[in-house]
């Protein structure tokens, strides 16, 4: 089984007439003045591929970790239909981001390793105060 790609985006949609995905608002890491933080919503987006000796219906899980911390779980049915690609969306809410560091991303395989990626989690500057001027907070 191979991992053709994963993405994290704020929410994602499937065509329901062309089949065709649409990502909104791409991931690409997480950035906050301070934290903790709220992720209201994230869709995590897999497309896997499968050699004709793999499995084609099964159980996979999706794990989210921030500093070896489980901070969602989402176990979905993998079905390939006899085809060699699937894509996979699991829409993750409420996700708590205590601190820096990276959230990992673990999906697992039967017989196989699972298949790990992640995004940074970055804490930048607050803005510097200009004189006059009323920052909220």
């Amino acid at each position: 089984m191979m991992l053709q790609f994963a993405i994290v985006s704020q929410s994602a949609a499937v065509d329901r007439f062309t089949n065709r995905l649409s990502l909104f608002n791409v991931i690409e890491a997480i950035q906050s003045p301070r934290y903790p933080v709220i992720l209201t919503e994230c869709a995590v987006v897999i497309m896997l591929r499968r050699s004709d000796n793999e499995p084609n219906i099964f159980d996979s899980t999706i794990t989210l970790n921030i500093a070896g911390n489980r901070i969602a779980q989402s176990t979905i049915r993998v079905n390939f239909e006899n085809r060699q690609y699937v894509r996979l969306i699991s829409n993750f809410q409420n996700l708590p981001i205590l601190a820096p560091g990276e959230l990992q991303f673990i999906i697992t395989i039967p017989n196989a390793e699972p298949i790990t990626t992640s995004i940074p989690i970055v804490q930048f500057p607050p803005p510097a105060a200009v004189p006059g001027v009323a920052v909220a907070g």
